[in-house]
């Protein structure tokens, strides 16, 4: 066990002193998984049954019906949604598993966030391009075996008639702030029109690649918000009655490491290492705004 997973536990104490002492704004954290291995089910069965329990859980209709509803004036808007709610990025054939096994059973419904000109490709094309654009060096996909390692179209239709969401990671999983004018509409306009076609329907939710601060920039932004009313970034933090739809935080979820981590995560003991990333987003969410 490494430093940072065997002091988790002394933080967790820590953070939940302080915030008995100083209680947080309503609001509420998007859990953020990518590829989920046999041997780490059961650490996302243990982390989703934790926050079940706790009364925690979040539906994606929970977040839609807070942003996207327009309530004439003599209306009850929405409550300010509090709790967890579950995204999966890449469209890895292993979240149809978690959805089925581990996700259903416990009474939890995901957005999954897919690349959809990455779903057709034969599976060695698959491998190729998700170890390239996607992996970056991380665990290798299957590759040589004649497997896919994303989900299929009928794979992903069933997992909306369950009642899920599958929403937009661009195209082909590019890094939005290196691309030119061109090549944004293709990725994520492109992608939005493709994801259309073959759900049959149009999806409120995108999320850009990798997540990170140095991945979107107000072009992007201002282009998404074009299709899309709701963006999921992958920077740390709640989010609040402040955040706009366009700039979500989400926390990266670990399945390798203890069940003390993959708390001190989710209940927001690492947002300190992240505020100058979540003050540049919202630099970013308020120039696209001011200039769009």
């Amino acid at each position: 066990m490494d430093f940072r997973q065997s002091i988790a536990g002394p933080l967790l104490a820590v953070l939940n002193g302080k915030r008995a002492m100083f209680p947080p704004p309503p609001g509420f954290r998007i859990a953020l998984l990518h590829d989920v291995t046999p041997i780490e089910i059961e650490s996302l069965r243990g982390l989703l049954r934790h926050i079940v329990d706790a009364g925690n859980l979040l539906d994606p209709s929970d977040i839609e019906k807070y942003y996207l509803e327009d309530p004439s004036p003599s209306a009850i808007r929405a409550p300010m949604p509090e709790g967890t709610l579950f995204t999966f990025d890449d469209g890895f054939r292993s979240n149809y598993a978690a959805a089925i096994e581990v996700l259903e059973p416990l009474g939890a419904r995901a957005v999954f966030f897919i690349c959809p000109a990455l779903v057709d490709l034969n599976p060695d094309a698959q491998a190729e391009t998700v170890n390239k654009y996607v992996r970056l060096g991380g665990r290798a996909a299957d590759e040589g075996r004649g497997e896919r390692c994303l989900m299929n179209w009928d794979e992903l239709r069933e997992l909306r008639d369950r009642g899920h969401v599958v929403g937009c990671h661009g195209m082909r999983h590019r890094k939005l702030a290196t691309l030119p004018a061109s090549a944004l509409d293709d990725e994520i306009l492109g992608g939005a029109d493709l994801l259309a076609e073959r759900m049959g329907e149009r999806t409120p939710w995108y999320a850009y690649a990798f997540g990170d601060i140095k991945s979107i920039s107000a072009v992007a932004l201002s282009t998404i918000s074009t299709r899309f009313p709701i963006c999921r970034s992958g920077i740390r933090g709640l989010n609040t009655a402040t955040t706009s739809p366009l700039t979500l935080r989400a926390d990266h979820v670990d399945l390798s490491l203890t069940h003390r981590y993959r708390q001190l995560t989710m209940e927001g003991g690492l947002d300190l290492m992240y505020v100058a990333a979540r003050r540049r987003l919202n630099a970013i969410g308020n120039s696209m705004t001011q200039h769009g």
